[in-house]
This record gives C-alpha cells, sequence and structure tokens, in this order.
C-alpha cells in the first residue's frame, strides 16, 4: 500500500495554500506498471480521512482531489480496466463529496460488499449524485450495502428515488444497513438476512402494513433494525398488534427497535414472541436517543416484573433492551439461580431511575438478584443528543449505550463493584436550570470495554 502514498494529501489548516504532493510528479508514469503487478493481490480496500495534530496546527490525510481525473484517465487509456480488478469490498469513510465520489474508481465487477459513510462535509446534493454514479458502476450480485449519510433522508425523494434505482437490480442482497433511509418495499429482497432502517410514520398500521409486505418478501430474515420517528403524532403509542407481522420471521436471532415512545405489552404478547422466535439473541424496544425528554417514566415503562416472563420465554437472550418502570420494585429472593441463563447486558434505555440512595439501593437488590453474575447493566449516554446512526449488530462506536453519568450509571457501578459510600455519594448531585451537572467520576474505564461492544 506504500505505493498509494503519493496520492494522498495534507492539509495544514494555518496555511491559506495547503501543501499536498502533486499528482503527476509524485506517481510517475513507471510507478504505474509496478502498480498493475500489485492489484492482482487486492480483494479488500478500506479508507478513512484522518485528522491529526502536527506543531501548531492539523493535518488532515486525504486523497489528493487531483486523484479522481487520474485514476478515469488511467482507465481509459487501458482498455476501462478496473484499478483493483479483483476488489471484493470497500469500506470507505470520507468527509467531503469529491472523496464520496472517488470511491466509485475502485469498484471492480466482482464488488461484493459496499460499505460507504459520510461525514457532514458532504451535502444531500452530493450523496444523491454518489447514489446516481454507484447505480451506474454497480454489477449486479452484490451481497452487502451499507450506506450512512450525514443527514437523515427520511421522505427525501431524491433520496428515495437514487436508492431505489441503486437497488432495483440487487435481488441478491443478503445485508441492507441504511438506518438513515425509510423503509420502502423496494428494499425487500428474498436473500436478505439483515435490514438496518429508518421509518417515519403517521399511524401504526403503515408500520404493520410494511412489516407484512417485508415478512412476505423476505423468508430468510435474521436481524432487523428499525429506527421509528412519529409525524405528526402527540406521544403515540406503539402496541404489540403493530409488530405482529414479525412472529412469521421463525428465524429472526436480533429485533431492534429503537422507539422514543411507550411500548405496550402484556405477558401473553411475550410467550408469544417465545414460542415464534426460538433462536432469538437480541432484543432491544428500547430508545438510545438521549434528547427524549422528559425520560421515559413510570407510566411509559414496562413493570420490572416482565423481567422474568422475557427470561422464561427467551432463554437464548443475550442482549435485552426495555423501558421499565421504576416506580415499583419487586423483590426477589437473592438465594435462588437468575432466570436469565445466557443474559450479558440488559439496557433500560432512557428509563426513568430516582437520584435517590434508598431507590439505588432498592433496584440494586433487584438487578443483582435477576442478573446473571457478569451481566452489564447499561443506558444511553447523556451526551449523546440523537439516534444512532451504527447499527446494534456492528459494535464500537461512541453513539452506542454505553456507561454513563446518570443514576443508571451509578447503580451498574454498586452492581459491578459493590455498595461503597464513595459511589453512593455521586448521587448527590446539583441542579442548574433543570438540568442535570454529570459528575465525570466514571469515566475511568475504557469506554469500548465498558459496554463491550453491546
Amino acid at each position: 500500500m506504500a505505493l498509494l502514498g503519493p496520492v494522498s494529501f495534507q492539509a495544514d489548516s494555518d496555511s491559506i495554500n495547503p501543501s499536498a504532493w502533486d499528482w503527476e510528479k509524485g506517481f510517475p508514469s513507471g510507478d504505474w506498471s509496478r502498480f498493475q503487478s500489485y492489484i492482482k493481490r487486492i480483494k479488500s480496500l478500506s479508507y478513512t480521512t484522518t485528522t491529526r495534530i502536527q506543531g501548531n496546527g492539523i493535518v488532515t490525510e486525504r486523497i489528493a482531489i487531483q486523484a479522481s481525473a487520474a485514476l478515469l484517465q488511467y482507465t481509459a487509456v487501458n482498455g476501462g480496466r478496473y484499478l483493483l480488478p479483483r476488489l471484493h469490498k470497500i469500506d470507505w469513510h470520507c468527509d467531503y463529496a469529491d472523496q464520496l465520489r472517488m470511491a466509485l474508481s475502485f469498484i471492480s465487477s466482482r464488488i461484493k460488499d459496499i460499505k460507504l459513510v459520510a461525514d457532514y462535509g458532504v451535502s444531500d446534493r452530493g450523496i444523491v449524485r454518489a447514489l446516481q454514479g454507484l447505480s451506474g458502476v454497480l454489477p449486479s450480485g452484490l451481497r452487502s450495502f451499507c450506506f450512512v449519510p450525514p443527514s437523515i433522508a427520511l421522505e427525501n425523494r431524491d433520496f428515495i428515488t437514487a436508492m431505489r434505482r441503486l437497488l432495483e437490480k440487487q435481488d441478491d442482497l443478503q445485508e441492507l444497513r441504511v438506518p438513515f433511509f425509510c423503509m420502502n418495499p423496494f428494499m425487500f429482497k428474498p436473500k436478505l438476512q439483515v435490514l438496518d432502517v429508518n421509518c417515519r410514520f403517521r399511524s401504526t398500521v403503515e408500520i404493520e402494513r410494511l412489516l407484512s409486505q417485508l415478512v412476505q418478501s423476505c423468508p430468510l430474515l435474521m436481524n432487523l433494525r428499525i429506527l421509528l420517528s412519529a409525524a405528526m403524532i402527540l406521544d403515540p403509542t406503539i402496541d404489540f398488534q403493530t409488530i405482529r407481522p414479525l412472529l412469521q420471521c421463525t428465524t429472526l436471532q436480533a429485533l431492534d427497535i429503537d422507539w422514543t415512545g411507550k411500548f405496550e405489552l402484556d405477558s401473553r404478547d411475550i410467550c408469544e414472541m417465545g414460542r415464534a422466535w426460538a433462536e432469538l439473541e437480541i432484543l432491544h424496544l428500547a430508545s438510545r436517543d438521549y434528547s427524549n425528554t422528559p425520560q421515559v417514566d413510570g407510566a411509559r415503562g414496562l413493570p420490572l416484573n416482565f423481567l422474568s416472563i422475557f427470561a422464561a420465554n427467551l432463554p437464548r437472550l443475550r442482549k435485552l433492551a426495555l423501558h421499565v418502570s421504576t416506580q415499583e420494585i419487586p423483590f426477589v429472593n437473592p438465594r435462588l439461580p437468575s432466570p436469565f441463563p445466557n443474559l450479558e447486558v440488559f439496557c433500560p434505555g432512557t428509563s426513568f431511575l430516582e437520584r435517590s440512595r434508598d431507590k439505588v439501593l432498592e433496584a440494586f437488590a433487584f438487578f443483582s438478584a435477576i442478573l446473571p453474575k457478569g451481566a452489564k447493566l447499561l443506558s444511553c449516554d447523556p451526551r449523546n443528543r440523537s439516534p444512532s446512526a451504527v447499527s446494534l449488530f456492528e459494535p464500537s462506536s461512541l453513539h452506542w449505550p454505553g456507561m454513563n453519568l446518570t443514576t443508571w450509571g451509578i447503580l451498574n457501578t454498586v452492581i459491578s463493584e459493590g455498595v461503597s459510600e464513595e459511589v453512593l455519594e455521586e448521587l448527590k448531585i446539583q441542579t442548574q436550570e433543570n438540568h442535570p451537572v454529570w459528575e465525570l467520576a466514571n469515566l475511568g474505564e475504557d469506554w469500548d470495554d465498558a459496554f463491550n461492544a453491546w
């Protein structure tokens, strides 16, 4: 990969005219023959714009703007050959539209897996142009496609049209991750196993109808994640009937419905889940969006005694996230074994937990008895102000639910380290303009280790 060194770009934030390697001199014609001798070995390509501090300035390293024209000229001169003819996988993270378009130069006829992540330097127009360009170069037979733009597309017609055209010939698609695009039937491919989408709805009937179409079109579906948002509805409630069509997905292993409102379930609904989803290991029916204020209170959360019903009916669960009510915390005999044989993580989403010593100790007695030894109790990071752009099935992101400084974070510390006056002292909190001022006492632990790839 040293051959690609001359095409990189170094920009000094203190300089009006940033310095950069000249394409023609930095990559002389003699290197093209060497390049051709190496490219047959390359099957995977990863690119990320990097920024680092150097001296008194900030240096950004990225592919030179001039590279795009030279790459196209190379392919034209060489009879339209692909730059990387055996490339199967591309993972591309960029900050600007010109870099996003540059990814197209590396698409080959053998490409199977594509992941494109664009930052805020890419406009809506740049996203649409990139999707249109991809439609023109992508071969059929794509296995996985992930595209995360910097803004939520939702009902943007240009986005939807471009995405529809891109996917229309991709009937072999097994994995589709487009968390900022509205769920649409043209995404429902017959071999699809993983789907990560958004859904902005005006009534729960819309969701039920879409899910019915999904299960009929995708019989192999295993992992489903939907970021739900309501349009023009005040405090809507989603009940089990809304997701009932998913009971037909007997191969389901992970279900993630990210929702800030109330999710209404009763014990019979949970029993139905258990009968339909024998292989389910991940269930997320909560929210990661901490901008949801007020927090989910007792009137909207599920009773804590429902956890034992989930444990009895879904014994394979490793990760569970639910909005729960902590108004009444039931007693659980600490001498009995945990009802969850395999649970690794429980996440209460944005559920409210009173910041008092008595309530934390009461919650400690309950969760330390019902969770298996070593399981983590995690809630949303209060500094996260937007829904996660990263799938539940793809770890290592600071946008994920993680150890926080709320009462739940203190409770997790008590569960993992034991009760101590030092930890309980952190419950003493001052408020300013009715917003809590979070102490930074618990940030010593490495973030990724804290939630262990939720």
